[in-house]
């Protein structure tokens, strides 16, 4: 299989509802684990190579068939309308990246979603010199840290100001902003691609961080408790599968390309299962799936669409980052 046809099923993995996936999940594990233990205890595989490929061929025919489902794209059930506005209500480039990767990485489509994020907030202006794009931010407007060290997280909310969560004011003063009010977009861009924000992030990376969960463990957005049981179950289906495949014998083309789908499929799930990541409430992860389906549903060509439409697309990853995209700004 191709590499661009793993990346398009794992995308389509990563939006789909977990619960449903579950479902299937059960259903293959329960199927294989009566074949498997039917084979272990009986010797109904033995009397009849007839029956024998009958069954294998039918396990193979359900394993395909559940893999389709489990692959089948789901309808959206919001409008774009509802979708557009949650984001006009909550969109915050910061901490959407940290509800998706569970990290902070200071690439050029985080840094150019947070200047359209502070532009529409009026704390930053946008000049046009000798051809040039000028962002620059009203440096009166945000908090700057002597030193990141030993921030104690009862002092956090200090570093909030004019309704800028401290999370932000660090990010701006430290990472974007260090030691000017200004930067081109032109420099900007190349500062992005040379990894100079990646790396100024990762000097301030535990106090962000901190800062971070500051905001979202006061909100409750985050869960106690992880919740290992769909990792847990990937990892049954995968050996339950696998045994059943292998104890089954005799080569059979449907049984293989059912096991190794099943197979296939449920690894590249526990490869993206952040098993040891932040557990996220519910509504939080089903809230980045429907601005993810709404930003690749977004057309640059539709009149009505607005600058921050445009940063959202390129914020997942849609529009691709150069000096060009100084047009939209």
């Amino acid at each position: 299989m191709e590499f661009k046809n793993i990346k398009k099923i794992e995308e389509i993995l990563k939006q789909k509802n977990r619960k449903n996936i579950q479902k299937i999940l059960l259903i293959l594990i329960l199927i294989n684990l009566i074949i498997f233990l039917i084979f272990i205890f009986t010797d109904l595989f033995l009397i009849n190579k007839i029956i024998k490929t009958i069954i294998n061929c039918l396990i193979g025919i359900v394993d395909i068939i559940l893999i389709v489902l489990m692959l089948k794209k789901e309808e959206v059930q919001n409008t774009d309308e509802e979708i557009e506005l949650e984001i006009n209500e909550a969109y915050d480039p910061i901490i959407l990246q940290f509800f998706q990767k569970n990290k902070i990485i200071a690439d050029s489509n985080l840094i150019l979603a947070e200047c359209e994020s502070l532009i529409q907030r009026e704390l930053m202006e946008v000049e046009k010199r000798e051809n040039e794009t000028i962002f620059k931010i009203k440096k009166d407007m945000f908090i700057r840290m002597n030193g990141v060290e030993g921030v104690e997280e009862s002092k956090i909310d200090e570093y909030s100001k004019n309704g800028i969560p401290a999370y932000e004011n660090l990010f701006v003063t430290k990472i974007l902003f260090p030691f000017e009010n200004e930067v081109s977009l032109k420099e900007l861009i190349k500062k992005a691609k040379e990894g100079y924000y990646q790396q100024r992030e990762e000097m301030c990376e535990l106090l962000l961080e901190k800062m971070l969960l500051h905001k979202i463990e006061n909100e409750h957005l985050v869960q106690d408790k992880k919740q290992l049981t769909f990792s847990i179950i990937l990892i049954i289906n995968i050996i339950v599968s696998f045994l059943t495949w292998m104890g089954l014998g005799a080569f059979n083309i449907v049984l293989l390309l059912g096991s190794v789908a099943n197979i296939g499929i449920s690894a590249m799930l526990l490869k993206n299962e952040k098993m040891f990541a932040y557990n996220f409430n519910p509504e939080i992860l089903e809230y980045i799936d429907k601005i993810h389906k709404y930003a690749k549903k977004l057309n640059l060509e539709d009149e009505g669409i607005t600058r921050k439409d445009i940063m959202l697309k390129m914020f997942f990853g849609e529009i691709q980052v150069d000096e060009t995209i100084g047009r939209y700004f």
